[in-house]
């Protein structure tokens, strides 16, 4: 239905869909990065963990019964509801297993409002300079459990070292590499802070010269 929408009136689902998503991520981007007029990997971090739950577990590879989606979700959310108070909000969306050199981990991601991430795919579908791929680097080894969301985020200032790392454990698990890109249906994705500024304006440009259409007519 979204992508019937964007056909039909491109400028409008901008204006609906799109604009109120862009406001809500340029003001958390702007509240927690010490310098939003610089790119950093702050920035970085904030544009992939907006509207996201992320949950590393260390594992030790064991052939057991498999759970249903559902199943597992609740068995999730059960276990980490104490650490992680705000879990209940989030959907599961992603389970993950993947193993290197550092190790087992199984990876859960987790969508506060599914609407924004739909949108967020159709505008990567539509090869949207606002939205992009998340690319793969090696990530670190994990110790122990480790969860990172945006509630997270708004208690914390990260240092761009501690960016760094949270990225490159995102990156490992959940980027993609040149040689073996993910299908659509599976990639990840961040809106760019930058592109975002510059969307934005367009549409605030865009609803300006509406206005001033309707008021020239009356």
């Amino acid at each position: 239905m979204l992508d019937f929408y964007y056909e039909i009136d491109k400028k409008l689902f901008d204006k609906v869909f799109v604009y109120p998503i862009l406001r809500q991520f340029i003001n958390f981007v702007e509240a927690f990065c010490s310098d939003p007029s610089k790119k950093s990997k702050q920035i970085e971090y904030l544009e992939l963990v907006y509207n996201r739950l992320f949950i590393f577990k260390p594992t030790v590879f064991e052939i057991g019964e498999k759970l249903d989606f559902q199943d597992q979700e609740r068995l999730i959310v059960e276990t980490y509801e104490k650490s992680i108070p705000f879990i209940k909000n989030y959907t599961l969306t992603r389970i993950m297993e993947t193993t290197s050199l550092r190790g087992s981990l199984e990876c859960y991601l987790f969508v506060k409002e599914k609407r924004i991430e739909y949108i967020l795919k159709l505008l990567m579908s539509k090869e949207n300079t606002l939205v992009k791929p998340i690319d793969y680097c090696e990530g670190f080894r994990l110790e122990k459990d480790l969860f990172l969301s945006w509630e997270q985020t708004q208690k914390e200032h990260l240092s761009d070292k501690e960016s760094t790392l949270r990225l490159a454990l995102i990156k490992e698990n959940f980027g993609e590499s040149n040689q073996t890109r993910r299908r659509l249906d599976h990639g990840l994705f961040r809106i760019d802070y930058v592109e975002a500024l510059k969307y934005k304006e367009l549409i605030e440009k865009d609803i300006k010269n509406s206005e001033d259409d309707l008021f020239l007519n009356l």
